[in-house]
């Protein structure tokens, strides 16, 4: 894991328990698509399509990965 991709993750937890404040907005929408709650996009006012576009290819790219990852570490 690089440093990028382990800071999100520690933001993806937070999210998991509900910390959402400290997130920046395209950190809520990252975690919103890891961890699959279109209500969060719904009240942010983004679709799946504009949450993707908003975090980017890269981001967008390791969502899979990322989803799979936190199913790991809880598993």
């Amino acid at each position: 894991m690089n440093p990028d991709t382990e800071a999100v993750v520690q933001c993806l937890r937070e999210a998991e328990h509900g910390h959402l404040s400290a997130l920046s907005p395209g950190e809520i929408l990252l975690a919103a698509l890891v961890l699959n709650h279109p209500e969060w996009l719904a009240q942010m006012g983004h679709t799946i399509a504009s949450a993707l576009d908003y975090i980017g290819p890269d981001w967008a790219a390791a969502v899979p990965r990322l989803a799979a990852m936190l199913s790991e570490a809880t598993a």
